[in-house]
């Protein structure tokens, strides 16, 4: 009987022991378990702050780099107005003056130097037309105040008269006038650029410009069929840096394709609105 009563006694120590080990159990699993998210709450909050800080950094990176380029395009247009203006006030009127006065000249030569007269004369009316035509694709404000399609076509017929490529234009849907005309300015520089690139590098016959006006949306195609250039291989100069970078500014979609021997072309799709009345 005695042994019995021993038995129990042992074994509810036992069951008492084990009960205890348990709870120490729980317990250390519980204080792990917190330790472990205070741990992971911990890493994931250094993570959020660690991006947001360098989406912060590539943010400002981003404004500084987007403020050098419109400084730069904004010096550029500057420079480019100031010439405008000099080529219309200085050399367009000395070559106006000019041509008044082989005019005058003109008809007190002798008959044999007449011709050659006339031709002088001829030479320095082409030569005042082209610098009004020059100056117009040059100046800011101009552009503003004509508009893209006219800006354009003044480029197309001074090319034209140059002699070094036929360049054809056609437009389609009615003209819409930008919203913000400084992006008219940037588009129309971007067309300028492609132009200057096909008459240096391209060796191109022929260029053809579609314009496609939508209530949405400006499309303009432009293809030139000169000798192309593989895009993959080709180092970035300034003039192909300088188009992607104005459409990135203006939101434009930008797509330039080439192909050795078949040419090259310019997709620019720019989104916008119609100036309101």
């Amino acid at each position: 009987m005695f042994f019995t009563i021993l038995n129990l006694f042992q074994t509810s120590e036992q069951v008492t022991v084990t009960e205890s080990e348990r709870y120490l159990l729980v317990y250390m699993m519980v204080v792990l378990f917190v330790l472990t998210t205070l741990i992971i709450l911990f890493f994931v909050t250094f993570q959020k702050r660690k991006n947001k800080l360098l989406i912060e950094k590539f943010e400002q990176q981003k404004r500084f780099e987007e403020e050098i380029i419109i400084t730069q395009q904004e010096i550029q247009e500057e420079t480019l107005k100031h010439v405008g203006r000099e080529l219309h006030d200085n050399i367009g009127q000395l070559l106006a003056v000019a041509s008044m006065q082989i005019n005058l000249i003109e008809n007190t030569v002798e008959e044999k130097s007449r011709a050659k007269v006339k031709d002088t004369s001829n030479i320095i009316k082409d030569s005042l037309q082209e610098v009004r035509a020059l100056s117009k694709s040059l100046n800011t404000d101009v552009i503003f105040n004509a508009g893209l399609g006219p800006s354009i076509a003044n480029e197309v017929e001074r090319i034209n008269r140059m002699n070094v490529l036929e360049v054809k234009m056609k437009v389609e849907g009615e003209i819409m006038d930008f919203e913000n005309k400084k992006d008219e300015v940037i588009v129309f520089r971007i067309f300028q650029e492609f132009v200057s690139n096909t008459i240096k590098y391209a060796n191109a016959k022929s260029i053809e410009i579609m314009l496609s006006f939508t209530p949405d949306e400006l499309d303009i195609n432009i293809s030139d069929d000169g000798d192309g250039f593989d895009i993959s291989e080709t180092k970035k100069g300034a003039g192909l840096i300088n188009m992607e970078n104005r459409a990135e500014m203006i939101n434009a979609t930008y797509q330039l394709n080439s192909e050795v021997g078949k040419g090259t072309s310019l997709n620019l799709k720019y989104p916008f609105k119609p100036k309101s009345n």
